[in-house]
C-alpha cells in the first residue's frame, strides 16, 4: 500500500541559550574614532594620523589621505566629507589628497550632524556653527551659565549636550537638564540614538521615552571613547585598543539536540491542525524557528547546507533517512514563505 506523504513544519517556542553579545577587539590602536554616516566606513586617528578601511583578515588599517602628522580628532560629515582637527586645535578638511586649514576657531573636536550642520566648541566652551567659511558664534544655544563641553544634532533645531559640568542636557529653544553625567556622548545617525561612554567607563544607550541610560550588556569597562553606525559600536579602551560590537547581531550557531513538537500538518490538499498525538509516518520537512528578546529568529542548517527532510519508514519509524531531493524543492520554497 502507498504511504501518506505529509509535509510538517515545527516551531521551537523559545531558544533561551542565544549566543552573548560582547565586544570583540580588532587590529590596531586609536585615540580618536569616528563613522562615516553615508557608509558607515570606520576611521581612527593612530599616531597622530588619519586611517580607515580595516581589513579584517590582515587586522591592519590604511592610511587616509596624506599623513598629517599631528592629527587629534576626526568627523565626517553625511556627504562624506572628512574634517581632522590638530594637536595644535586647528581645523582641517581633507580636499583630493591635502589637509586645508579652516580658520577662525580653536576647538578639540569638529562636530557634524545628520542635517548637514557643522559645528565646534571653542576653547571658552562657547558653540560655534560654520557657516559660509566662518565659525559664527551662536545666541540661544549659548546661554548656558557653565559652558558646553560637547554636542550632537538630533534634530534640525535641537541638540543634545554635555555642559561645562558634563551634565546630560537637551536643547530645544532653552536647556533642560537629564539624567546623568557621562564622559562622552555621541550620535548614531543613521538610527538618531545617543550613546556613551559612562563614568564607569562603560558603554550606555540613551532612552529618549523613558528619560534614562542604559547599560549595555556585555560592555567592557574601560572605555574613553565610542562612536555608533546603525546599531554598529565601535569603542576605544584606556589602552588605545579598539572594540567592535554589534547591538544587531544574533546567535548563528544553533547547534545542539531539540525537542520538536508538531503543531500543524500541511497535506497536498489541505492544512490541518494536530489536535491530539498522533503517529505520522512518511516524508517530512521541519522548519524551526526560535524566538529571542525582540523578534522571530529563522534557524538555518549550519556550513551552508540546506533544509532537509525525513522519509520516515511505518514498518521502522526508528529507520529515518535525511535527505534533500529535488522534488522537494518547491514544498521547502512554499513552506519558507508561510508565516508560521
Amino acid at each position: 500500500m502507498m504511504k501518506k506523504q505529509f509535509f510538517l513544519f515545527a516551531i521551537l517556542c523559545s531558544i533561551s541559550a542565544m549566543q552573548a553579545q560582547q565586544f570583540v577587539k580588532v587590529g590596531g590602536s586609536a585615540t580618536d574614532i569616528a563613522i562615516n554616516p553615508k557608509n558607515g566606513k570606520v576611521f581612527v586617528v593612530s599616531n597622530k594620523n588619519v586611517f580607515t578601511d580595516y581589513n579584517t583578515s590582515s587586522k591592519r588599517w590604511r592610511t587616509y589621505s596624506s599623513r598629517p602628522n599631528n592629527a587629534s580628532s576626526i568627523a565626517i560629515t553625511k556627504d562624506g566629507v572628512v574634517y581632522m582637527v590638530s594637536t595644535a586645535k586647528d581645523v582641517f578638511i581633507e580636499v583630493k589628497g591635502k589637509w586645508i586649514k579652516v580658520p577662525g576657531i580653536k576647538t578639540n573636536e569638529v562636530i557634524t550632524t545628520r542635517f548637514g550642520k557643522i559645528f565646534a566648541i571653542d576653547t571658552s566652551k562657547k558653540l560655534r556653527q560654520l557657516f559660509g567659511g566662518q565659525w559664527k558664534l551662536l545666541i540661544g544655544q549659548n546661554r548656558n551659565s557653565n559652558g558646553l563641553n560637547q554636542i550632537v544634532g538630533t534634530s534640525s533645531k535641537g541638540l543634545h549636550g554635555l555642559d561645562g559640568s558634563n551634565r546630560f542636557r537637551e536643547f530645544a529653544g532653552t536647556w533642560k537638564t537629564l539624567n546623568g553625567q557621562p564622559n562622552k556622548i555621541t550620535l548614531d545617525q543613521k538610527t538618531n540614538r545617543i550613546y556613551a561612554v559612562g563614568r564607569n567607563k562603560g558603554i550606555y544607550s540613551w532612552d529618549s521615552r523613558a528619560k534614562k541610560w542604559n547599560l549595555l550588556k556585555g560592555t567592557r569597562k574601560d572605555f574613553v571613547d565610542v562612536a555608533v553606525h546603525n546599531g554598529e559600536i565601535w569603542a576605544i579602551s584606556t589602552n588605545k585598543s579598539i572594540y567592535k560590537y554589534d547591538t544587531r547581531k544574533r546567535a548563528s550557531n544553533y547547534a545542539g539536540v531539540y525537542r520538536i513538537t508538531f503543531t500543524r500538518a500541511l497535506t497536498r490538499t489541505s492544512e490541518q491542525h494536530i489536535q491530539k498525538s498522533v503517529d505520522f509516518f512518511g516524508t517530512f520537512g521541519i522548519y524551526a524557528k526560535g524566538l529571542n528578546a525582540t523578534r522571530e529568529v529563522d534557524i538555518q542548517p549550519m556550513d551552508g547546507f540546506k533544509n532537509r527532510v525525513w522519509d520516515v519508514s511505518k514498518s521502522d519509524p526508528q529507520n529515518a533517512k535525511a535527505f534533500f531531493g529535488k522534488e522537494h524543492q518547491n514544498i521547502f520554497n512554499v513552506l519558507s514563505q508561510r508565516k508560521v
